[in-house]
C-alpha cells in the first residue's frame, strides 16, 4: 500500500515539475496571451460601449410595447363582449338567411308547379286547335 502511494505521489511530483518547467519555457507565450485576452475583453467593452445607445433603445421600444399590452389587456373584456354581441348577431343574420333561402326553395317548388299548369294548360288549348 506504501509503495502504490509513493508511486502515485511519485508521479505526483513529475508532472508537477513537467508543468513549472513548461510554464518556465512559455512564460513569455503566457503573458502574451494574457495581454491578448486582456485586450479581448476591453474590445468587448468598447464595442458595447459603441452599441449601448442602440441597446438602451431597444430596451425602451420593449418596455414600451410591454406597458402597450399590459394597457391593452384592461379593454380585454370590453373586446370579448363586443365579439361575443357581434358573433350573436352575426348567428342571427345567419338564421334568417337559412329561413329566406328555404323559402325561395319553396317558391321555386311552387313556381314549378304553375310552370307545369301552364304547360298543361297550354297543351291542352294546342290539342283543342288541332281537333277542329
Amino acid at each position: 500500500m506504501n509503495e502504490k502511494y509513493d508511486k502515485k505521489y511519485q508521479t505526483f511530483v513529475e508532472c508537477g515539475k513537467l508543468i513549472s518547467d513548461f510554464i518556465e519555457k512559455k512564460k513569455e507565450k503566457i503573458e502574451a496571451g494574457s495581454y491578448f485576452f486582456k485586450i479581448k475583453e476591453l474590445y468587448t467593452i468598447l464595442e458595447f460601449c459603441e452599441n449601448f445607445d442602440k441597446v438602451f433603445d431597444y430596451v425602451k421600444k420593449r418596455l414600451k410595447a410591454i406597458k402597450q399590452i399590459h394597457d391593452n389587456s384592461d379593454q380585454f373584456d370590453s373586446m370579448l363582449s363586443t365579439m361575443n354581441s357581434t358573433i350573436e348577431k352575426n348567428e342571427k343574420m345567419f338564421l334568417e338567411l337559412l329561413n329566406q333561402y328555404e323559402e325561395t326553395l319553396k317558391n321555386f317548388g311552387e313556381f314549378q308547379n304553375i310552370l307545369k299548369e301552364l304547360k298543361e294548360m297550354n297543351d291542352s288549348i294546342f290539342n283543342r286547335q288541332a281537333k277542329k
